[in-house]
């Protein structure tokens, strides 16, 4: 209970005291000052000014809390990223240790250290490295609940590939100091989830992608300590990581063999394979694993075979070596059948893997697995269906490339349509197989269509358009690992690119060069399998090919041309026309046709033109002798000194020599096709003319008498004259000679004649003597001759046990008809007789 205490009045001396004191009376102010006015004035100075300063200090506390506030917040927001752009990693060795039924356990080591230099911008470098100093080493304690793991390509949906747990992790915050890093790890593989993105992933490869940049993320709860403070936040790392796509030569193939199943109706197909170093530092052993191969068809993708890949280990940074075997069945006619751009799927394939280009292949895992594998990896494996962009520049397969060993002419026949050849070749090509393919038997090629390029480094030399389909054949034989590939193609244009440079190769070969050129075919093929039966389209061969030396000259002597008859057709004081059938044996054994047209080549002797040779309708057969009709057109005014190098020519000829003569091309060769007469203009070809070939016994005119004498020849007759006969009582001389003009005489003057035997003259004739010489063989009447005292004892003997070989000389004038040569003979070998 408040009650009131009443006031203690003041004593006499108090208030007198107060008085003395001055204190103030009754009639003072209550507030008045102790000092007086000064004492006032002073007190409330000093206020003013406490009440100003305190307003400062209140106004640089709130600047300082404010400023701590944005620090505060600039460092919280930015320091996961400040940390992350400062951390530098190196993996050292990633190793899966154990492969479980959900995933495996996985070490790491690596060291992780932080370089502030690498943040940009100077007050976070300076933020970082006084927390680094401050803090020290920390350890980060992830929580017992796994972290997640995300990833995706940059562009794409991220996908929850794992989870994975964390054992605590110690590292230094300092600058520069690096903390080595040993962890196991254990990871949990959610197989659909990694299904989907290394499908994504192998998609952008296929589709030529040089590299792949996937953004991962790493989500959790952890535990930071850092000496005496801890803090429970969430873990967020995110990273993005650029994997880098070398796909040149990645795989090469080798060991490959290829072997039928079940009489062609399936292949087997077994190979050693080496992928390239892989990019990541990992080492895992991997089991066996199935895969189904598939092809895309006009509308759907269709499964072709099994690849099963042998159990294999990855290394960290190696080369990884598989063995690899595949079966491949019959093909499905959705492959096969022509899609809307006219090719059929497999064709497309073939072809874009020839002309380099990138095609696609699909991998799925089949659905059986290994039972022996680990649940995650038989889900993975079987949810799997990917795409693989597979080019030439990526696969070594390693197989020996076939080589044209032998190409095999039958027969080859040629006609002209408005100027340009049209050939028709039945040939033979002998392929030496690989023997990784020697296998393979139930494969046949039964046509052909398409464009053929002969060409040198350089220049196309031809093309071949093959428009038809021409009927084809393969045959294998094992015994010589050879293919013997079989076509006739028939009626198709020759088109002759550079006539010039085909000229120039042309002489190289007869002139004894070998020729090297490349064969370009580009063909469409229906091929015939036990699987399969389609027809590929645009096919490309290469073949490099040596063109050998053609001695034709040589084998033109071989030739043993028979001259059946000679006409004369038609004459001029300065040329002769005969029309000549020859006998000749087809030493290249394959039939030869040319249509009828005319081939005329020009003729040299010693370099100076002395006429031309032509023929029309060659036809030749592969076995015995052929008929060969043809013009020779001798021309003494063809050219400068033509008139002497003719006369030296049949001087020659006559004698029974075998004179040298030039076939040279010009520009009017082949009246019917002018690209062909350019492309031999200028092409030579020394041949010998042919010998006489009599037959054993010939029917032998006399001047005596209109009945003819059978007379066996002993020896081979060489030349004009046969044999001769010298009767020594009568200083007499006859001759047996050949005249092959069968419509025609030959006159013949000699001006003068001289016999020699090892030296010795045996006689001579000095008068001039005429002859009428008739066709075939003819006996001479006896011409005067005046005998040398060189027929001795020793010459006679020898003489009448047999006869002798006689040198003969002479100079007479010629005459066929119109035409006339002065002309020189010179026999050596000349069978004579020496009667009494």
């Amino acid at each position: 209970m408040l009650r009131a205490v009443p006031p203690i009045p003041m004593t006499d001396e108090e208030i007198t005291a107060g008085t003395a004191t001055g204190a103030g009376s009754e009639t003072d102010p209550l507030l008045g000052s102790a000092g007086g006015e000064d004492n006032y004035g002073r007190t409330q100075s000093y206020g003013s000014r406490l009440r100003g300063k305190w307003h400062i200090l209140v106004l640089v506390l709130f600047v300082v809390i404010i400023l701590g506030g944005i620090n505060v917040y600039l460092i919280s927001s930015y320091i996961e990223d400040m940390y992350l752009d400062a951390a530098m990693f190196d993996v050292e060795k990633l190793e899966v240790v154990e492969i479980t039924n959900n995933g495996a356990r996985v070490n790491f080591k690596g060291s992780l250290s932080f370089d502030y230099n690498q943040i940009h911008g100077l007050y976070y470098k300076t933020v970082g490295v006084s927390l680094g100093w401050l803090l020290g080493s920390i350890t980060s304690i992830p929580s017992e609940k796994s972290c997640f793991m995300y990833a995706g390509l940059v562009g794409s949906n991220k996908h929850h590939v794992s989870k994975i747990r964390l054992p605590p992790i110690e590292f230094s915050l300092r600058q520069s100091e690096i903390s080595h890093l040993d962890l196991d790890i254990m990871v949990e593989v959610i197989p659909l989830e990694v299904s989907v993105l290394v499908s994504a992933m192998m998609e952008r490869a296929s589709q030529g992608a040089k590299g792949l940049d996937l953004n991962v993320d790493l989500l959790g709860e952890s535990r930071i300590k850092a000496g005496w403070l801890y803090d429970s936040s969430r873990l967020a790392l995110s990273r993005r990581i650029s994997l880098p796509l070398n796909m040149e030569n990645l795989v090469s193939v080798s060991e490959v063999t290829v072997s039928e199943l079940e009489g062609g109706f399936k292949y087997k197909v077994d190979a050693e394979a080496l992928i390239k170093k892989t990019i990541f530092p990992v080492r895992m052993d991997v089991g066996t694993l199935y895969w189904d191969i598939s092809l895309p068809g006009c509308e759907t993708v269709d499964k072709v075979g099994r690849l099963t890949t042998h159990s294999f280990v990855v290394e960290p940074y190696s080369d990884v070596s598989l063995r690899l075997s595949s079966t491949v069945g019959k093909v499905s006619k959705d492959l096969t059948k022509i899609c809307s751009n006219g090719s059929s799927p497999l064709s497309s394939l073939v072809n874009d893997f020839q002309n380099g280009n990138t095609v696609k292949v699909f991998l799925s895992g089949a659905k059986i697995q290994d039972p022996d594998i680990p649940k995650w990896l038989s889900e993975l494996v079987t949810t799997l269906f990917v795409p693989i962009g597979v080019d030439s520049s990526m696969v070594n397969v390693g197989l020996e490339k076939p080589e044209v060993q032998s190409i095999g002419l039958s027969s080859v026949g040629m006609k002209f349509e408005k100027g340009v050849p049209i050939v028709s070749v039945s040939l033979v090509a002998g392929v030496e197989m690989p023997p990784q393919l020697q296998g393979i038997k139930h494969v046949n090629v039964t046509q052909i269509r398409g464009s053929i390029q002969l060409s040198t480094r350089e220049d196309l030399l031809a093309t071949l358009d093959i428009d038809d389909w021409q009927s084809s054949s393969l045959k294998f034989d094992n015994e010589v690992r050879m293919l013997n590939v079989s076509t006739d193609i028939k009626e198709t244009e020759l088109f002759l690119n550079d006539t010039f440079v085909v000229s120039e190769l042309l002489q190289n070969v007869i002139s004894g060069d070998p020729v090297k050129f490349d064969v370009n075919m580009t063909a469409d093929a229906v091929v015939d399998m036990p699987l399969l039966h389609t027809e590929f389209n645009c096919v490309n061969f290469v073949q490099s090919l040596v063109l050998p030396a053609l001695p034709v000259g040589e084998a033109l002597d071989d030739l043993k041309v028979k001259i059946d008859q000679v006409y004369l057709v038609e004459s001029t004081k300065t040329s002769a026309v005969l029309l000549m059938d020859l006998e000749l044996a087809n030493l290249f054994g394959l039939d030869f046709t040319i249509g009828d047209h005319i081939i005329d080549m020009n003729l040299e002797f010693n370099g100076t033109k002395v006429g031309h040779i032509s023929t029309e309708g060659i036809v030749l057969a592969s076995e015995g002798l052929s008929n060969v009709t043809t013009w020779l057109h001798l021309d003494t005014a063809a050219a400068k000194q033509g008139c002497i190098k003719t006369e030296e020519l049949v001087s020659e000829y006559l004698s029974g020599s075998r004179p040298a003569i030039t076939v040279v091309g010009h520009s009017g060769s082949f009246i019917d096709s002018p690209s062909l007469s350019q492309s031999v203009d200028g092409v030579g070809i020394d041949i010998r003319l042919p010998e006489f070939v009599y037959e054993p016994e010939e029917k032998i005119s006399t001047v005596d008498s209109n009945e003819s004498k059978d007379i066996t020849i002993q020896d081979e007759p060489s030349g004009f004259i046969i044999s001769s006969t010298m009767h020594i009582m009568t200083s007499e001389i006859e001759f047996t000679v050949f005249n092959p003009i069968v419509n025609s005489e030959v006159f013949i003057n000699i001006l003068e004649a001289r016999a020699m035997y090892e030296g010795t003259t045996l006689g001579y004739i000095n008068k001039e003597q005429r002859l009428l010489i008739p066709p075939g063989l003819y006996k001479t009447p006896r011409i005067p001759i005046t005998y040398a005292g060189g027929i001795g004892g020793s010459i006679l003997r020898k003489a009448l046990n047999g006869n002798l070989k006689v040198e003969a000389t002479a100079i007479f004038k010629f005459k066929l008809d119109k035409f006339r040569l002065d002309l020189m003979y010179h026999g050596s070998g000349l069978s004579t007789n020496i009667r009494l």
